[in-house]
């Protein structure tokens, strides 16, 4: 799913981009849905990024396990805010 949500960066815009995220389903086997709401809603709170569904998706998993360090060459995770007014940030090395 991250990597064809990377490919479609390249040629479909955001919001149909969290459409087809929001739809895709996988079978036969159960697979935890990890968070495809928050990372719509992340979509949505930064419309002006071009976030990708793995960062959105990394960051929804992060917030809810109580991750605040990263490792990280993409600039996204430097760009990204979350909790009380989108005020937290994670550390993020190098």
């Amino acid at each position: 799913m991250g990597e064809l949500s990377r490919f479609l960066q390249s040629y479909v815009d955001t919001s149909a981009r969290v459409s087809m995220a929001d739809r895709a389903e996988v079978s036969p086997q159960r697979v935890e849905r990890v968070m495809p709401p928050t990372a719509a809603t992340i979509a949505t709170a930064f419309a002006d990024q071009d976030f990708s569904l793995s960062d959105r998706t990394s960051w929804a998993v992060m917030e809810r396990l109580g991750i605040h360090d990263a490792i990280s060459l993409d600039q996204d995770f430097r760009v990204f805010r979350f909790g009380p007014g989108r005020r937290r940030r994670f550390n993020v090395s190098p």
